[in-house]
């Protein structure tokens, strides 16, 4: 199948709100529209679609591009219903790659598979998760909490070495951004799980190493 990818202007990002994002996204996941509108006026934030050959809508993606930042965040994706499990979500993010050739990678959050609500559930985020993984999409080992979302954070490289804390940093500018002051400081929070080793000079002269592992806000 051959299919292209069209920037949308704000009408057509509107219409795809109203009619697919909100069957496709719970509430609590679902920015306002009028937000959605003031950070597409300051040109940081983008829609596009995906179309076959016959110029049929197959899906979409919605971007926060904030200035100053290597990465972008993918901030939502969906295929349409009728277009699953024949391979356009993996073509999708080949066509994202080819589309954003100047930053560092896409920022992807996913919902936490630990906190799902049932195993279906949970088989349900582990499978979305394995596609990613099998995309080329790294596992960062960043978690975060939005408000009441939690999330665990992958990134679509795309330009020089990704790394965790270049991710880090680009999403605390990135959530600085969209949601500022003293909102930020109640409603934005991040995990990020590292591990290193220190050498210890034990009392006999010998060498003990030892492993540590950390979690920070």
């Amino acid at each position: 199948m051959e299919v292209k990818i069209k920037t949308m202007d704000f009408a057509q990002i509107e219409q795809v709100y109203n009619e697919c994002l909100c069957k496709h996204f719970p509430e609590n996941e679902r920015k306002p529209l009028k937000k959605m509108k003031a950070m597409w006026n300051e040109k940081q934030y983008q829609g596009v679609g995906l179309y076959d050959e016959k110029d049929n809508f197959l899906g979409y993606a919605f971007f926060v591009i904030c200035k100053n930042c290597k990465y972008i965040l993918l901030d939502y994706f969906a295929v349409l219903e009728e277009y699953r499990s024949a391979g356009i979500g993996s073509i999708f993010l080949g066509k994202m790659k080819n589309y954003f050739p100047d930053c560092q990678g896409i920022i992807i959050e996913t919902e936490d598979e630990e906190l799902a609500a049932s195993e279906k559930e949970q088989m349900e985020r582990k499978k979305r998760n394995a596609f990613y993984l099998r995309n080329g999409v790294k596992r960062m080992n960043i978690k975060s909490e939005i408000y009441t979302a939690r999330y665990e954070i992958f990134v679509l490289p795309i330009g020089e070495e990704v790394t965790r804390e270049s991710c880090h940093e680009d999403m605390l500018r990135i959530y600085q951004y969209m949601i500022p002051g003293e909102k930020n400081k109640k409603h934005v929070r991040f995990w990020v799980k590292f591990a290193f080793s220190l050498t210890l000079l034990t009392r006999t002269g010998s060498d003990r190493q030892v492993y540590c592992c950390f979690n920070f806000i």
